[in-house]
């Protein structure tokens, strides 16, 4: 792992489905209290079009864990990237994704 590093993951459902949101769990170094993701892009796509795309971040850097809750909604959906832009201090990242 690079510090300070930028990246992304990209998740394939089985079939195509309709978001109304994705949940997003911040990146927690529990022992050094120095890992968040700050600024996140959403991208969906339906087979190769591009289905819907947000831009956010979580603003402050949290000692805990926090969830953050994007309304999203979008069919036909077959994949999403999910692409950390910018960390709070030494580097960032997704503990968990969830779609609804």
């Amino acid at each position: 792992m690079l510090f300070r590093s930028t990246g992304w993951i990209e998740v394939t459902f089985p079939r195509p489905r309709a978001l109304a949101a994705v949940r997003l769990l911040n990146a927690h170094n529990r022992w050094a209290n120095d890992m968040a993701t700050r600024q996140f892009r959403i991208e969906a796509f339906a087979r190769d079009r591009p289905a819907g795309t947000f831009t956010g971040d979580f603003s402050t850097f949290e000692s805990e864990p926090v969830w953050l809750r994007v309304p999203f909604t979008a069919a036909g959906v077959t994949r999403v990237r999910v692409t950390v832009e910018s960390v709070h201090r030494a580097g960032g990242g997704l503990a968990e994704i969830d779609f609804e």
